[in-house]
């Protein structure tokens, strides 16, 4: 059994309005939540995660080949829906 088939997380599950967890390992400072904004021409997936230190929401563009390395190495976690397609905040 590899990685892919003990993660709940699949790429097809990764759609606008959804947030999943990327999890190193505990006590980790690059651990967030990342919230799906769009997908932009089936291959690009446009991120936002609150930064602690600004205060803020952070955006960001991953390739869907980042994301698949991250299902790989089974660092994704935890996909959640939002109320009415937003993101789950929390």
């Amino acid at each position: 059994m590899n990685s892919l088939e003990k993660s709940a997380v699949k790429l097809d599950d990764l759609k606008p309005g959804v947030s999943v967890r990327i999890f190193y390992n505990a006590g980790n400072p690059n651990n967030r939540r990342i919230h799906i904004r769009a997908i932009v021409d089936d291959d690009y997936f446009v991120l936002r995660c609150w930064s602690r230190g600004r205060q803020g929401w952070m955006y960001s563009v991953y390739g869907a080949y980042r994301l698949g390395l991250l299902l790989e190495a089974g660092r994704l976690r935890d996909i959640k829906q939002g109320e009415k397609g937003k993101a789950h905040v929390g």
